[in-house]
C-alpha cells in the first residue's frame, strides 16, 4: 500500500467509525475571509477491524499498547473526499466534504486507566459548508462513520496552496508558547530543541 494513503480504499477499508471530538470555524485574514472547519476526531484502534491501516499506524499503535507512550506521527494528507453517516456504512451520506487536509496525528491510550483503548487522534480541516457545520454540531461528541477516499492530484495541489492563507489559530510544537505579537519576546527556545 502507497505510503501517502491514509487507509486502503479496495474493499471498503476506508470506512471507519470515529468520534467528533470538536468542531471550531476557522476564519482567514482580511480582505478574503475564508472560512473553514477544524474537526477534531478520534479513532479507536483496538476491539475493532484495523484492516487496511497505513504501516505507520499499526507500528505506533502496537508501540503505545506495549510501552504506554504517545506516538506523534508526521504524516499528513491531503485533497480527501470525507462522507459522514450516523447509522452505519451502507446509510444514507449526511455530510460531504471535499479537499480535505488530515493532520497533526497523535496515538495515545484514551479510556479507563485500568484498561484503556488505544485511540488515533488527529484534525481534519475542510472547506465551509453550512450543511456540513450544522451536521457536526448536532453530532459532537458522538461516534459517526466517515468514509476517507483520496482526491486527485488537482485536489492535492489547490490544498497546499490553501495552506499559505492558514489561519493564526495554528498550535506550534508542543509546549511552546504562543508568540506574543511584534514587540513580544521571541520564544527561541523552541528552534533550539
Amino acid at each position: 500500500m502507497p505510503n501517502d494513503q491514509f487507509y486502503e480504499v479496495k474493499g471498503k477499508k476506508h470506512h471507519r467509525q470515529i468520534t467528533i471530538a470538536s468542531v471550531a470555524l476557522l476564519v482567514s485574514k482580511p480582505p478574503t475571509k475564508e472560512k473553514r472547519c477544524r474537526i477534531k476526531v478520534r479513532m479507536i484502534l483496538n476491539n475493532k477491524s484495523n484492516a487496511g491501516a497505513p504501516e505507520w499506524l499499526d507500528s505506533a499503535y502496537i508501540y503505545v499498547a506495549k510501552h504506554h507512550q504517545v506516538v506523534t506521527p508526521p504524516e499528513e494528507f491531503r485533497g480527501y473526499q470525507l462522507e459522514f453517516s450516523v447509522d452505519n456504512l451502507f446509510g444514507p451520506k449526511a455530510a460531504k466534504a471535499p479537499k480535505c487536509q488530515m493532520r497533526s496525528f497523535e496515538v495515545s491510550e484514551f479510556g479507563d486507566r485500568e484498561n484503556p483503548d488505544v485511540a488515533c487522534t488527529f484534525t481534519i480541516y475542510t472547506p465551509w459548508s453550512s450543511k456540513l457545520w450544522n451536521w457536526l454540531g448536532q453530532l459532537g461528541g458522538e461516534e459517526v462513520w466517515c468514509s476517507f477516499t483520496p482526491g486527485t492530484e488537482e485536489d492535492e495541489k489547490g490544498d497546499a496552496e490553501d495552506d499559505e492563507d492558514e489561519d493564526e489559530e495554528e498550535e506550534g510544537p508542543k509546549g511552546a508558547a504562543k508568540p506574543a505579537g511584534k514587540n513580544g519576546p521571541k520564544q527561541l527556545e523552541v528552534f533550539h530543541q
